[in-house]
């Protein structure tokens, strides 16, 4: 009988902990885009903030020995453009995609030259990189996640997605010292599920 109800009062506490968690989640999400709602309409854009990868690894922290950079959980909902000079796709992809370490991941990475693209495809998660622009020595390329498994409204391989940005970022640093990044939030349409 004791047994019983402790079994049943855990069962219980856990339904009310996700239950929680479901709200703070949901409110959470609410006022951001909230505040970007706010921000665009104001502004009639995000802002675009050029970052220099090079600064950016200077100042980062690192998880797992220096494999993975510490991020804030949403880095999956954005596109990452690229600018880099001299590195069109052909020295992209045979000095820097063919070359990452992604073995630890298990991620399959398949090019497409007509459309001078890349996708990567793990269990749980899709990415893509396309170029988007050139302009002279200048090209640009824009990496995105386009499709993932959730649970509890997060990426099930969170981790795994996190390395492969981080070693697309090294790719470019590495191709070009120059390299910079913008960050966009992508516009998504999702249905949360729950229980």
């Amino acid at each position: 009988m004791l047994t019983t109800v402790l079994i049943v009062s855990m069962v219980l506490m856990f339904v009310v902990f996700l239950g929680i968690r479901y709200v703070i989640n949901n409110v959470i999400n609410k006022a951001s885009d909230a505040i970007g709602n706010a921000y665009s309409r104001k502004n009639n854009e995000e802002p675009d903030v050029v970052i220099r990868i090079a600064d950016e690894y200077r100042d980062a922290k690192w998880n797992k020995g220096g494999r993975i950079i510490k991020r804030a959980y949403t880095f999956y909902d954005k596109s990452y453009i690229f600018s880099l000079t001299d590195v069109p796709f052909q020295k992209l992809l045979e000095e820097g995609l063919k070359t990452m370490n992604l073995s630890d991941i298990n991620v399959i990475c398949r090019s497409n030259n007509a459309k001078r693209g890349a996708t990567f495809t793990a269990h749980a998660w899709k990415a893509q990189i396309v170029q988007t622009d050139n302009d002279g020595d200048k090209y640009r390329y824009t990496f995105q996640f386009t499709t993932w498994k959730t649970m509890y409204e997060l990426p099930t391989d969170i981790k795994g997605m996190n390395t492969l940005l981080t070693e697309i970022e090294r790719t470019m640093l590495y191709l070009d010292p120059e390299a910079t990044v913008v960050r966009k939030r992508l516009i998504m349409n999702s249905k949360s599920n729950f229980i």
